[in-house]
């Protein structure tokens, strides 16, 4: 019976006490003056926390990333799709408007009214150029090919779907020219001589067969005379220098095309004059 008496007093202690504490404890903690004591306790778990904290956040981010793969990939993919596509039209849009700046400019040049033009990219250069116009479109061989009013050949052959036409540089090609001063924008001026254009290769021309009489000056156009089946006052060079041999029979003089016939990407082929 003893026993039983003080171990019955030895728990009522111990709930007293356990009792106390925690009055105190919860009247503390409303008062806030053992926070002090509760982050000396608190600060253990706090450092086992913050790890598992940031490995939950990096775990779940990972899984969020793979599971959201395949959606990323099918948008990025889009994304690269609409680049290529809006990047195909803005090469469109230049390329129009590059041709509309050249038509606009052909249209502004001193060329008949009557003439009727088909335009033609230029997919072949060298000593004959290749355009993307042939039978199909209605090409012809002896066409005129020009770029606003400037000669750029005739068509020699064609083809079911392109053509190739000859330049006036192509070694030993002739046409007949005239030479003109004071060029205004219709292509008229104070005529000085006539002769006959020859082609030297690579971008060069020379005016012979002109009279000793005649005069001839640095920077005088050449035009086409319009014969030989060339279409008339068709802008070709310039002078650029004179063969000042007083003794020979013709005067001759190197020239200048206006144009560089290997950079050329559009043309214009005179289908009706």
């Amino acid at each position: 019976m003893r026993n039983e008496a003080a171990q019955l007093q030895k728990n009522i202690i111990v709930f007293g006490v356990l009792f106390l504490l925690s009055s105190f404890f919860l009247f503390g903690d409303k008062k806030g003056f053992i926070l002090g004591i509760k982050s000396v306790f608190q600060r253990p778990f706090l450092w086992v926390e913050v790890p598992f904290h940031n490995l939950s956040n990096t775990t779940g981010s990972f899984y969020s990333y793979v599971i959201a793969w395949p959606e990323r990939e099918k948008k990025l993919k889009t994304l690269e799709n609409q680049l290529v596509e809006i990047s195909v039209d803005q090469n469109q849009l230049t390329i129009l408007q590059e041709e509309n700046e050249k038509m606009k400019k052909l249209l502004g040049a001193s060329l008949p009214v009557k003439w009727k033009f088909m335009d033609a990219k230029v997919i072949g250069t060298g000593d004959i150029l290749r355009i993307n116009r042939g039978l199909n479109d209605g090409i012809q061989i002896g066409m005129t090919v020009i770029s606003e009013n400037i000669l750029v050949g005739k068509i020699s052959k064609v083809n079911s779907q392109d053509s190739l036409l000859d330049l006036p540089d192509r070694v030993d090609y002739k046409i007949p020219v005239l030479v003109k001063s004071n060029l205004n924008k219709q292509n008229e001026g104070v005529t000085q001589a006539k002769g006959v254009l020859t082609g030297l290769g690579q971008n060069k021309l020379e005016i012979d067969r002109v009279l000793q009489e005649e005069k001839l000056a640095k920077d005088d156009y050449v035009l086409t005379t319009g014969e030989d089946n060339w279409l008339p006052n068709l802008l070709i060079g310039r002078i650029d220098q004179v063969d000042s041999n007083k003794t020979a029979i013709y005067q001759k003089a190197t020239v200048l095309p206006l144009i560089d016939y290997q950079k050329l990407e559009t043309v214009f082929i005179v289908i009706k004059n």
